[in-house]
């Protein structure tokens, strides 16, 4: 194995025989943000010109401690960079983009890495002096440039959230403006989705004060801010916006007139395919000036003059919308719409179970518990301490809406029987029904409510044995209600995997009492209630992505050798289980 100090001396001996080498100084290392602790060095080299001349440039070459399990990194030396921005794949900290992110370097050969990390150094500075598809590039990485700080700048405004699920087609945009900001997030574009909806209603639970303002959106910009660098004036941006459509003109110049600020305004730019979207924030300026008669003056006129120079603050907004977010987690286009998800019983496993079906963040939750949260349920509750004592649904409601407040959670406080018997649409508006109450009166009633009618969508219901030996799911289809078919004469299900007789003798291992006839619960842990869940996880998708699915039972084995040292029997059809392992059941 290759180690630090070895590949360092490999490096330097071979960069000294083929290139002028010197080690950086600690000021010169701060100067561009180098630890002093890191190894650098200056390199001076010769690239191929424009009219294939040779050009002498310097690179900073900096090797991290985990060098050769890292690339080396080259910066352009100052002068350098100085003489020669703006290149593409050279942003401007003067890093030089050799390797992208995904790539890993071979620690065997670090001499090959390092050579061929050069090699591409060189070429990059040659291609960008050349003006080799400088123009793709720039576009392609026009982030990354625009989010760069410029001569005499501010820092690129990073507090702006797009719930935009759509480009818009008209040029005013609605702005929510947080008085305190929440996380950095100070400014929320939208128009009037219902995602937000959701996050006002998200900003007034949580008390956080908004104001409404109008913002300003040019529309998709091509043949414009095509190279870095991106710092622009007041009047600049008059200039780009004069090269649009009249009625953008216009609207823009009456925008910029109100008296109200901030004046935020966004265009777009699609980038491989995809749109981005970018903007600024016009400084405030004063119209009422010496020499000029009061409130004479707009506006408008007053920033394309007296304030031409002034430079707009730029913005980097974050877009916040269901198709995004789930591009970056599946890399996959969106095309199903949002699912409706009623949950009861928020208890271990219900609670749990949120967490695998809130993959996407945006799907909406109906939550349905009675029961507050004690302290002797946290061993496996999917929540903490800091819900103590609230109820379970208002609990997981805070929970996921901290998470994405854009979501659509609501709740009820009450029994599902007199759910059922009162607000039945409630349910009934779902895409599926979990329920996770392990209250066999409870589910035998709802699977008859189904079967009356008066319950219209299929239903998962969810349960668990002791020391959760086993796990158990039946997915009810309306259509194919076959519900007391699982279930023997005594209304054991069929497919336990503690044998019959252990309960019905009542076996002293099933179950614990802390003091008093109200103090039996049943044990298992967290761990297991995962285990079992994330094995479930995948059979639940396929019911769900094939809606014309039939009514089926899933068992999930525990860990038998547990129930062995308990000396818990298990049932005859798990005895050819394996432990952790879910199995699809035969239909009865």
């Amino acid at each position: 194995m290759i180690e630090y100090e070895e590949s360092k001396k490999a490096a330097i001996d071979w960069l000294n025989s083929v290139e002028e080498v010197r080690e950086l100084s600690e000021h010169e290392k701060a100067a561009s943000s180098i630890p002093k602790f890191i190894d650098a060095w200056e390199i001076k080299t010769e690239i191929i010109g424009r009219n294939y001349e040779f050009l002498e440039i310097s690179f900073y070459l900096f090797l991290e401690p985990d060098y050769p399990y890292s690339f080396p990194h080259f910066l352009l030396a100052p002068n350098s960079f100085d003489s020669l921005k703006y290149l593409p794949h050279v942003n401007i900290s003067r890093t030089v983009c050799v390797f992208s992110n995904h790539a890993f370097p071979d620690p065997d050969s670090p001499l090959r890495v390092l050579k061929e990390a050069i090699r591409r150094a060189k070429r990059i500075i040659e291609n960008g002096i050349n003006g080799e598809g400088n123009e793709l590039a720039f576009q392609e990485e026009f982030q990354a440039y625009w989010d760069d700080k410029y001569d005499k700048e501010s820092e690129v405004i990073d507090s702006v959230v797009l719930l935009l699920e759509n480009m818009p087609h008209e040029n005013e945009v609605n702005v929510l403006q947080i008085h305190e900001p929440f996380n950095k997030v100070k400014y929320v574009v939208h128009r009037n989705e219902k995602s937000a909806i959701q996050f006002k209603s998200f900003l007034e639970n949580y008390k956080l004060v908004y104001s409404e303002i109008k913002g300003f959106y040019l529309g998709e910009l091509t043949n414009v801010l095509k190279e870095p660098p991106f710092s622009r004036s007041n009047r600049d941006i008059f200039t780009i916006v004069s090269s649009l459509g009249k009625e953008v003109q216009y609207a823009f110049k009456h925008f910029i007139n109100k008296k109200s600020y901030p004046k935020l305004v966004l265009f777009s730019k699609t980038i491989t395919n995809e749109m981005r979207y970018f903007g600024w924030f016009h400084i405030p300026v004063e119209t009422n000036r010496n020499g000029f008669r009061p409130n004479t003056l707009s506006i408008y006129k007053t920033m394309s003059t007296f304030n031409g120079n002034t430079l707009v603050q730029r913005i980097t907004p974050e877009l916040m919308t269901r198709q995004r977010l789930v591009n970056r987690s599946t890399g996959k286009n969106l095309n199903n719409l949002i699912k409706v998800y009623s949950i009861v019983g928020l208890g271990s496993v219900g609670s749990h179970l949120v967490q695998f079906l809130n993959a996407s963040k945006f799907d909406e939750f109906r939550l349905i518990d009675y029961e507050k949260l004690k302290i002797e349920n946290l061993g496996r509750h999917f929540l903490g301490f800091r819900y103590v004592n609230r109820h379970k649904t208002k609990a997981m409601k805070d929970y996921l809406l901290q998470n994405s407040p854009t979501q659509s959670i609501s709740t009820k406080e009450k029994s599902v029987v007199y759910l059922v018997d009162t607000e039945p649409n409630y349910l009934n508006d779902s895409d599926y029904i979990f329920v996770a109450l392990g209250e066999a009166n409870t589910e035998k009633w709802l699977a008859n409510k189904m079967s009356s009618g008066l319950i219209s969508r299929p239903i998962f219901f969810l349960w668990v044995e002791p020391h959760l030996l086993g796990g158990h799911c039946i997915y009810l289809n309306p259509n194919d209600n076959n519900y007391l078919d699982y279930f023997d004469k005594d209304f054991h299900f069929k497919y336990n995997v503690i044998n019959k007789d252990e309960y019905l003798r009542q076996n002293p291992a099933l179950s614990l009492k802390e003091a008093g006839c109200q103090s039996n619960y049943v044990p298992y842990s967290a761990n297991n209630v995962m285990s079992f869940l994330g094995q479930l996880n995948s059979f639940i998708t396929l019911i769900m992505n094939n809606n014309k699915a039939r009514s089926k039972s899933f068992t999930w084995v525990g860990d038998k050798t547990l129930g062995a040292t308990l000396k818990i029997d298990m049932s005859d059809y798990a005895q050819s289980k394996s432990s952790f392992t879910t199995i699809e059941n035969p239909r009865p």
